[in-house]
């Protein structure tokens, strides 16, 4: 009777360590999903600025699947999206010349722990999920897609 309590009370350790460790894995790789659609958003908006000298707004939405996104992406299951376009005041400081429209995009996995921000100028973010949101992938879709990233937005990626 005492052997059969020892190896469960050792099996009760073990899922103690383990259970966390795979959480944090597998939190890891939802993440690494929106991650992935934040970098593929960046790429289409370039190819698409080149062949139009615009940028494409996606409204709010969900994945999987390429439905209202931006053109050459496809969404990952459970990744939540939305990507705003809106004007530029004045000159680009980098290239010199007015690019007429700015974009900026955010995404979150529904089951991830953080919020993926990028903007025309490259500058990929990252920041926590709200509290007060269901999930990172509602919370990505309610940002505010008027206007650049606000300063001490998130942290850069």
């Amino acid at each position: 009777m005492i052997e059969i309590l020892l190896v469960i009370a050792i099996l009760g350790i073990l899922l103690a360590i383990v259970i966390p460790a795979y959480n944090s894995y597998i939190n890891k790789a939802y993440n690494a999903s929106a991650i992935s659609y934040i970098q593929f958003i960046k790429t289409a908006e370039s190819n698409y600025w080149t062949g139009t000298q615009l940028f494409t707004a996606a409204p709010a939405g969900d994945g999987p699947g390429p439905t209202g996104i931006v053109p050459g992406t496809t969404v990952p299951a459970g990744v939540g999206y939305i990507v705003g376009v809106f004007p530029v005041l004045g000159v680009d400081a980098t290239t010199g010349y007015n690019t007429g429209t700015d974009y900026i995009a955010f995404t979150g996995h529904i089951s991830g722990s953080n919020v993926y921000s990028v903007d025309s100028s490259g500058k990929t973010q990252v920041r926590e999920k709200s509290a007060t949101a269901a999930n990172a992938a509602a919370d990505a879709k309610s940002e505010d897609i008027t206007q650049a990233v606000p300063a001490g937005w998130g942290r850069d990626l």
